[in-house]
């Protein structure tokens, strides 16, 4: 027992201060690494710019700028359209008296464009010049990055006062006033994250606030005298505290999901809110505390398949209804519990089922009631469609729970929506050309890097145009209302002179944040009529872009950019199945990984590692081997 113990305590001695140096030097060097990384750059500082004092303009200014800089801008009248490509604090010295008058003239022009992140603008008068056609007017500001700031602006006769689309998120509007435009007060399409709180926005054209996008937060605004106060089709976005008063149209024009719209004043609007299941998927909002008041019709819905949630149950009540009483004359108060006795019904399976008394009071609301966390993808599955099932208002929902889809038809058409018929697997939508399935976009569908479309078709003949689309991720740009950014298709009509693509090619596309749009096209037709065909189009980060059929990967030639783009997927507003094909679709499933690819550096490969981590141990346990045998040796000759 002696020997044993001396043994192990000599091992010990032989073994552990061996890891303990090596363990302290890679101590000592993370940490200089770290104090490096988190050291302030004391060369850097910020400056601030006086315009016109130092520049004589705005533009001058940011031209002459370092990011970090503020560049303070003096009362006067500036014409400009400046473009904030820097990190940068723009700042009138005296609120709304510095004014920058834009030149319009074509779609998506604008007096500030933001061009990089965390920039700051406020303080300013923003207005365009008067043009004939309300179309030419500038945009007040154009939002194109990050975590950017537009508060205390006076913002007035532009074509929208903010826009953005969809290259941003995180963004802060505050306390502006935005009045009198030729469109939207505020309009975003596809954003993430964003904060509009705290503005008048009053008297503009369109909507005081329409927004596409995800998690966005509206709070504590004025919206008054538009045509409609929110065109609502965010998902698990919060609408709290805003006063929604006196517009032509809609206090909300709902055609979001999974939404919380608490205490809100909705008052004097002809419907106060108007819930529709075309063009998204109005389901599952949250409507509750809020004061419908004189409005023309205080809410409205067109579908008793969508269904909100108007109430929070006994004791905690639902909406003030200003006709209530006229609807249900015989009810009466719950024992003093400020709810009563018959529900309010808006139509077929929605109905406030514990309506209130008495108006609520706004100012009592502290936090928005009934937010509902989103989706995350599980197993690398964004989203899955098996169109097994069709519900009654035209939705097929998405297995994954993030991504219902609404079947609809080209207006211009005909009246053909997608048919459920019998698939590969159970049953399958048959498209004929004019008719599609869309749904809103989500988180889930935010990928910037790997990505998988994975899905059956069986084609019965190939439309005559360029693209017979299977599917399409989109975003609403300026110019147009959709612009595709990434997807899969079947090549539905030669060139004009009969050279590659040819018909029945198979192509996949995405478009970049550095790269632009980059297409590959197999360069023989893979697709077959009436038969039933597996396709796959992937992009990875590392190989590129890949198209396979029934499991082999096929030969392709990029016909636009390069087959292995740099830079993240550019994100998206939508997403649109089967539009502009002759096609039945099944099993459509998009994952956030690239399945399939190939030709991967052997260093960037899992199975490397872990083979040279078991080596390492090997290595080590030898070593320790070693040691033992000879401290047992020296104990021996003891």
């Amino acid at each position: 027992m002696y020997r044993q113990g001396k043994y192990l305590k000599s091992a010990k001695k032989g073994f552990v201060p061996t890891f303990f140096v090596a363990a302290l030097a890679i101590l000592m060097v993370l940490t200089e690494c770290a104090l490096v990384s988190s050291s302030p750059n004391l060369a850097t500082s910020s400056t601030t710019i006086i315009v016109p004092d130092m520049y004589p303009s705005i533009t001058a200014a940011i031209g002459n700028a370092s990011a970090g800089d503020t560049i303070l801008v003096r009362s006067g009248t500036y014409f400009e359209n400046p473009i904030v490509d820097k990190s940068l604090s723009l700042k009138s010295d005296e609120g709304g008296k510095a004014v920058v008058v834009g030149t319009g003239g074509s779609v998506g022009s604008s007096v500030f464009t933001v061009a990089a992140d965390n920039v700051k603008i406020s303080g300013f008068t923003i207005t365009s010049n008067n043009y004939s056609s309300t179309a030419n007017y500038a945009y007040g500001v154009m939002i194109n990055g990050n975590k950017c700031t537009i508060t205390g602006n006076n913002i007035v006769n532009t074509y929208t006062g903010i826009f953005g689309s969809v290259q941003f998120s995180s963004a802060t509007i505050s306390q502006n006033n935005i009045t009198g435009n030729h469109k939207n007060g505020v309009a975003f399409y596809g954003n993430l994250n964003n904060t509009i709180s705290e503005n008048n926005i009053t008297g503009n054209v369109g909507s005081a606030i329409v927004i596409e996008g995800y998690q966005d937060n509206i709070t504590g605004n004025n919206l008054s005298q538009n045509n409609i106060g929110i065109g609502l089709d965010a998902a698990y976005s919060v609408i709290f505290r805003n006063n929604i008063t006196n517009n032509r149209n809609t206090g909300t024009y709902l055609t979001g999901s999974n939404d919380s719209i608490s205490a809100n004043n909705f008052v004097n609007n002809k419907y106060g809110i108007y819930a529709v299941p075309s063009f998204g998927v109005a389901n599952d909002n949250t409507i509750v505390h809020n004061n419908f008041v004189n409005n023309h019709q205080n809410a409205f819905s067109t579908s008793p398949s969508n269904i909100q949630i108007w109430d929070q149950g006994f004791p905690l009540g639902g909406n003030y209804w200003s006709d209530y009483q006229a609807v249900c004359p015989n009810a009466t108060e719950i024992a003093n519990s400020g709810t009563m006795n018959l529900p309010y019904q808006i139509c077929a399976n929605n109905t406030d089922k514990n309506p209130l008394m008495s108006i609520f009071k706004v100012s009592n609301a502290i936090a928005p009631l009934g937010e509902t966390a989103p989706v995350i993808c599980s197993n690398h599955i964004a989203a899955s469609w098996s169109f097994d099932s069709v519900e009654p208002n035209g939705v097929t929902p998405d297995s994954a729970g993030a991504n219902p889809a609404v079947l609809a038809i080209d207006p211009a058409n005909a009246t053909y929506t997608p048919q459920q018929v019998e698939g590969e697997f159970g049953k399958a939508l048959n498209f004929n050309g004019a008719s599609y399935v869309y749904a809103p976009s989500s988180a889930s569908l935010y990928i910037p890097a790997d990505i998988s479309i994975d899905l059956w078709v069986n084609a019965q003949d190939f439309k005559n145009v360029t693209y017979n689309n299977l599917v399409i991720e989109s975003v609403s740009t300026p110019a147009k209302y959709q612009t595709r950014v990434l997807g899969v298709a079947i090549t539905g009509s030669a060139s004009s002179n009969g050279t590659f693509p040819a018909v029945g090619t198979l192509r996949g596309y995405i478009t970049t944040d550095t790269s632009g749009f980059n297409e590959i096209v197999t360069t023989q037709p893979v697709i077959s009529l009436n038969q039933w065909t597996h396709v796959v189009f992937t992009r990875s980060a590392k190989t590129g872009m890949h198209l396979y059929v029934n499991g082999l990967e096929q030969n392709v030639t990029a016909t636009s950019g390069t087959q292995n783009p740099s830079g993240a997927i550019q994100q998206v507003t939508g997403l649109i199945l089967g539009h502009d094909s002759i096609t039945t679709l099944d099993n459509v499933r998009i994952l956030n990984v690239a399945i399939g690819a190939t030709n991967t550096p052997i260093w960037q490969e899992l199975w490397f590692w872990a083979t040279v981590a078991a080596a390492f141990a090997i290595l080590m346990g030898c070593t320790y081997y070693i040691s033992k045998q000879s401290t047992k040796r020296k104990i021996a000759n003891t």
